[in-house]
């Protein structure tokens, strides 16, 4: 239910009378901490979505916990979507019986599969793996963990799925319209334009018919415009700006309005 204070204090989750204002996970395998965002636009996740954060400094983490139930050698792995957008360097921490390990993955390839993190030594106890947000470009990914009895697999193969977190918005939106504002169509002028927005193509292909254009022809999540403006600016051809932005999310095109059909 929602909370409702006269003079507007918080409710208190140390109050038992106030845990009904609260949604509790029972389930405990997961932790975030921080501004992890759930999201399901790039293939190739396990399960039913995926987490990611933006770079920072290391003080936004999840953690995937799992119980050993027999002293022995055990495999790690993790899984996550692969994205040019992600971090080349995702650092996960391993917990282990001799204490912690730390391992970078690339998260931009070697995608949608589960991916090896060492073999490691266990004891008969609790133990975690830790990704933080600490990384210097990209998005650092939170999918799944999978550990592997090191022998005999079905002693215990356990996998650890991301759960929920707060779905992906975009602050406030204000959206104002007024016809006198229209802008007459004969009088755009570009060379070059990218139209990123979902279903770009159908919809405005016939008033954009000029110039350059990328556009989407289905539905798009709009992190094809910041690879873009990357890729435009280091001086790539169109054929690799599009292989670029389809790798991140297969929703792109192009045409060159100066060309005639048969020469596209």
């Amino acid at each position: 239910p929602a909370w409702y204070s006269a003079d507007g204090t918080s409710p208190d989750p140390s109050n038992p009378a106030h845990l009904p204002y609260y949604i509790t996970n029972p389930d405990t395998s997961f932790e975030s901490r921080g501004k992890w965002l759930s999201n399901d636009w790039v293939p190739g996740f396990y399960g039913d979505h995926y987490c990611r954060i933006k770079p920072g400094q290391g003080d936004n983490l999840v953690r995937w916990n799992f119980t050993i139930p027999a002293a022995g050698t055990y495999d790690v792995y993790a899984w996550w979507p692969p994205d040019t957008a992600n971090s080349y360097a995702s650092a996960y921490i391993v917990d282990h019986a001799s204490g912690s390990s730390t391992v970078t993955k690339d998260q931009r390839v070697d995608g949608g599969m589960w991916n090896h993190l060492g073999t490691y030594q266990f004891n008969a106890n609790n133990y975690s793996v830790v990704l933080t947000d600490d990384a210097d470009y990209g998005y650092v990914v939170a999918d799944a963990i999978k550990v592997v009895h090191g022998i005999n697999p079905a002693l215990y193969n356990h996998v650890v799925d991301n759960m929920s977190c707060p779905k992906q918005h975009y602050g406030h939106k204000s959206i104002i319209f007024r016809k006198d504002l229209e802008v007459d169509p004969a009088l755009l002028k570009y060379k070059r334009i990218l139209f990123d927005t979902c279903t770009s193509g159908p919809r405005f292909l016939d008033t954009f018919h000029r110039g350059f254009m990328f556009y989407t022809p289905v539905s798009s999540n709009g992190g094809g415009s910041y690879i873009y403006l990357r890729a435009y600016m280091e001086g790539k051809s169109d054929e690799e700006i599009w292989d670029l932005i389809q790798d991140h999310q297969p929703s792109y095109d192009y045409y060159d309005f100066s060309k005639r059909p048969f020469e596209q």
